[in-house]
């Protein structure tokens, strides 16, 4: 199918496990969408190939769903193939716990971390969002928390 929209590129699509445990080391790793189709168990064997599978000094990217996001839900369960979802802290828990040794670690899920041009809107129509959430969770008795991104970008750094 790829072939007829992409003709002269090859493409490989391989389980990831499989895939780390044949080739060389790499420099910098960026993962799209991988993690949330994992489970916890898949998740930690996948952390420790692809840390086995890095350089000495080494970036790792990993793009995926927030869990913080209000669209979480939906995010988590509008696909039967997602199996996980995380935020910031507990993808930080699954590095850890494999013993990941990182330099510096990344989270951009919030919305100061989005493209500049929608910063913008977001500033345009934010005011109305936060009065009616506000009434709503004020409704719901509960505290107003951040606005979260539905996407969330970690990078990890050697």
């Amino acid at each position: 199918h790829n072939k007829k929209k992409f003709p002269g590129y090859d493409f490989l699509q391989w389980d990831i496990n499989s895939f780390l445990n044949r080739w060389d080391k790499y420099d910098v790793i960026f993962m799209a969408h991988v993690f949330e189709h994992l489970d916890r168990d898949q998740a930690n064997e996948s952390v420790k190939l692809i840390y086995n599978s890095l350089k000495d000094w080494w970036v790792w990217i990993n793009y995926m769903p927030n869990a913080d996001s209000l669209k979480a839900s939906t995010v988590r369960y509008n696909d039967i193939t997602h199996k996980t979802i995380y935020n910031a802290n507990s993808f930080q828990q699954i590095i850890l716990s494999n013993g990941i040794n990182y330099s510096s670690i990344e989270n951009k899920n919030t919305i100061d971390s989005v493209n500049p041009i929608m910063r913008i809107i977001f500033k345009i129509i934010n005011p109305i969002f936060v009065f009616l959430t506000t009434i709503y969770y004020l409704w719901m008795w509960c505290m107003f928390p951040k606005v979260y991104t539905q996407e969330m970008l970690t990078i990890m750094k050697k």
